[in-house]
C-alpha cells in the first residue's frame, strides 16, 4: 500500500487549473468553510463526465451470462441504447444514435470489458481495455492477449467470458469547490500507526493535525537520517502551513 503526503494551499486562481487538485464543497465540513474561511476560495469548478450511452454485448447467450452474474451495468440504467451483435455490423446504428441524441463521437471513449464466474474467487469479475480510437468497424470480440493470461490465471467457471463494449461520451459536470497547488510532498516514511491514526479522513486543515502526524515519522535507527527525515517533515508541512488556506492531504 503506498503513500503520499501532500501540503495544499487554496487558491482562486490556479497556475495550471488541470493540474491543480480541486475539492468539492461538501468534503469540507462547516467549520473549515466559515470558521477558518475556506468559503473564500469556493467556485464553480468546470469539469466532464462520460456517463455510458451505448453498450455493446456480442449475442443473447452473454447478455444472460452478464445479468446471470450480478453485473449492474450501464445498459439497466435509463437512457442508454443496448445493441447485440458484431461491432463491426453496427457502426451504423451507432452513427444514428449518436446524430439523434448529439453525442460527439470524436471525444468519445470505449471500453471492452470481458466478464466470467472466477472458479476460485466463486464471483463474477470483468477485466477492461479502454480505447480511445473507438474505431468500431475494426474492433473483433477477440480477448487481448493481456486479459487471456488473466484468464489462464483464473479461469470462469461454466459459462465461457461475455464480451460487451461501453461507449461513453462526454458531458458538462461542473461542481462547487476549491482549487488547492501543491506545496509539500513526502512519499512514505511513516509508521504503522500514522495509518491507523490518519485512515478516518483523506485532507486535514488544522495545524495541530500536520504537529500530530509528525510524530509518526518512521524511525529509521540512524540519528543523522532521523533528523534528515523531521527536517524534510518541517520544511514540507509545518513551515508555512497557514490555517484557512493550507490542506494536509493523505493519500493512499
Amino acid at each position: 500500500m503506498g503513500l503520499d503526503l501532500y501540503h495544499l494551499k487554496a487558491t482562486l486562481h490556479p497556475e495550471d487549473p488541470g493540474e491543480a487538485t480541486a475539492f468539492r464543497e461538501d468534503e469540507f465540513d462547516d467549520f473549515a468553510l466559515d470558521v477558518l474561511d475556506f468559503r473564500r476560495f469556493i467556485q464553480v469548478i468546470p469539469d466532464t463526465d462520460y456517463p455510458t450511452r451505448i453498450v455493446i454485448v456480442k449475442d443473447e447467450e452473454s447478455l444472460s451470462v452478464l445479468r446471470a452474474n450480478g453485473w449492474e451495468s450501464a445498459m439497466d440504467k435509463g437512457g442508454v441504447v443496448l445493441l447485440l451483435g458484431e461491432p463491426a455490423d453496427l457502426v451504423r446504428e451507432v452513427e444514428r444514435a449518436e446524430a439523434a441524441n448529439g453525442w460527439d463521437p470524436v471525444e468519445c471513449m470505449t471500453v471492452m470489458s470481458f466478464h466470467w464466474r472466477s472458479t476460485r474467487a466463486g464471483i463474477g469479475r470483468a477485466l477492461s481495455m479502454v480505447r480511445n480510437d473507438r474505431a468500431l468497424a475494426k474492433l473483433t470480440w477477440e480477448m487481448p492477449d493481456g486479459i487471456r493470461k488473466e484468464f489462464e490465471r483464473d479461469p470462469w467457471e461454466s459459462n465461457p467470458p461475455a464480451p460487451s463494449l461501453a461507449i461513453s461520451y462526454p458531458a458538462p459536470a461542473d461542481f462547487r469547490g476549491l482549487y488547492a497547488e501543491e506545496i509539500g510532498y513526502q512519499r512514505k516514511g511513516m509508521s504503522s500507526e500514522f495509518y491507523k491514526e490518519f485512515r478516518a479522513t483523506s485532507h486535514h486543515v488544522l495545524r495541530s493535525d500536520v504537529v500530530r502526524a509528525a510524530r509518526y515519522l518512521d524511525a529509521t535507527g540512524d540519528p543523522a537520517e532521523d533528523r534528515q527525515r523531521r527536517d524534510h517533515f518541517h520544511d514540507q508541512f509545518l513551515a508555512g502551513f497557514e490555517e484557512g488556506t493550507s490542506i494536509f492531504e493523505v493519500s493512499y
